[in-house]
C-alpha cells in the first residue's frame, strides 16, 4: 500500500528502488510504463533522485559489452527521456548504490569493493573519494537524510509540516556573521549542503549567529568543520532566548581537521533557545564552517 500519494519508481532487475515525488498515478494505485533504459540493468544497478526532479541510474554488472565500465544515465520525467552521462569509472557489482546529497554531487558504491565515488552533475565527471572501512557487497546501500528524520516512528507523515524530534531547525534560517568573503556568505553554513561553506576569510576570533525564528527546546548541536591545516581549535557555542540573556551551551576544544563532525548532546535539552552563536576563539585556519545544525527535541 502506498502512503498517501508518494510515487515509487524502481529498477527491478538491479534491485534498486527510489522514492521520488507525489504523483497522480500513485494516488490512483497503478503503474505507468516509462521509456526503456539505454541498456540492460543488472546486479549492482541503482537509482537515485537528483536536482531538478531528474533521476540518475547506475547500469550494474551486465555482460554487454564484456569488461569496461558501467553505464550511467539521467532520466527527465518531464520529457520522458534518458540521457547518457559519463560512465561510472569501474564496472558496478553486487552492492552498487547511489545517493544524492542535496547539492551538485551524487555519491556511489561500485559494489564488490571498498571503492567510493562522487559524481558532479554540473561537470559530468566522476572522482574517487576515501575508501569505505570495509568491502561493500550484496545489500550495500547509501542514503541521504532529510532533516535527519526519515523513520516513520519519528515523522509518521512526511507531508505534515511542523516540528518533530531530530529536526534541524537551523536549516535555511537567517544568519549573520562577523565577516565573510564574496563567494562564501553566512547562509551557506545552514543550506543543508555539506559541499558549500561560510568563510570569514580571516583568522580567529570570528563568529556566526543563527536566528531560529522561534524558541526551541534543543537536543543537540552538530558542526561540520571547514579547516586547513590540522591543529588545535577552540569553538564556543552560545545560546539565548527572547530575553537576550546569552549562556554558554558548550565548548569544543582539541585538535581538529577539515570535514570533521563536532557534536554535543546535553543530558537535558536546552530550553527556549532562539539564537545560536558559534564563536571560534582560536584556530590555525581561517574561520569557516561547512554546516551548522541545531537539533530540536520536537516539543
Amino acid at each position: 500500500m502506498l502512503h498517501k500519494s508518494w510515487c515509487w519508481l524502481g529498477l527491478v532487475l538491479g534491485f534498486s528502488l527510489c522514492l521520488l515525488y507525489p504523483c497522480a498515478a500513485a494516488a490512483q494505485g497503478f503503474w505507468v510504463e516509462l521509456a526503456d533504459t539505454p541498456g540492460p540493468v543488472d546486479t549492482g544497478g541503482a537509482l537515485a533522485a537528483g536536482a531538478g526532479g531528474a533521476l540518475y541510474a547506475l547500469q550494474g554488472a551486465t555482460s554487454e559489452p564484456p569488461g569496461g565500465n558501467s553505464g550511467f544515465w539521467r532520466y527527465d520525467p518531464a520529457q520522458g527521456m534518458w540521457v547518457t552521462l559519463a560512465e561510472h569509472p569501474v564496472r558496478a557489482s553486487s552492492g552498487g548504490a547511489l545517493a544524492w546529497a542535496g547539492g551538485d554531487f551524487i555519491y556511489a558504491f561500485s559494489g564488490g569493493s571498498t571503492a567510493f565515488w562522487r559524481y558532479s552533475m554540473s561537470g559530468n565527471e566522476w572522482s574517487a573519494r576515501a575508501d569505505t572501512p570495509g568491502r561493500v557487497i550484496v545489500g550495500g546501500s547509501l542514503a541521504w537524510t532529510i532533516n535527519n528524520a526519515l523513520q516513520p516512528v519519528i515523522r509518521p507523515d512526511p507531508c505534515q509540516a511542523g516540528a518533530f524530534a531530530g529536526q534541524n531547525v537551523a536549516l535555511k534560517k537567517p544568519v549573520t556573521a562577523s565577516r565573510f568573503g564574496p563567494s562564501n556568505n553566512p547562509q551557506m553554513a545552514v543550506d543543508g549542503i555539506f559541499d558549500t561553506w561560510w568563510g570569514a576569510e580571516d583568522f580567529a576570533p570570528q563568529w556566526i549567529e543563527i536566528d531560529l525564528q522561534a524558541a526551541y527546546n534543543v537536543a543537540g548541536i552538530r558542526l561540520v568543520t571547514s579547516q586547513w591545516p590540522v591543529g588545535a581549535t577552540v569553538h564556543r557555542v552560545w545560546g539565548r532566548g527572547a530575553t537576550g540573556e546569552e549562556c554558554l551551551l558548550h565548548e569544543f576544544s582539541g585538535t581538529t581537521h577539515g570535514e570533521q563532525v563536532l557534536e554535543h548532546w546535553p543530558a537535558a535539552a536546552w530550553a527556549g533557545i532562539r539564537y545560536v552563536r558559534v564563536e571560534t576563539v582560536s584556530s590555525p585556519s581561517w574561520v569557516s564552517w561547512h554546516e551548522i545544525e541545531v537539533i530540536s527535541t520536537g516539543s
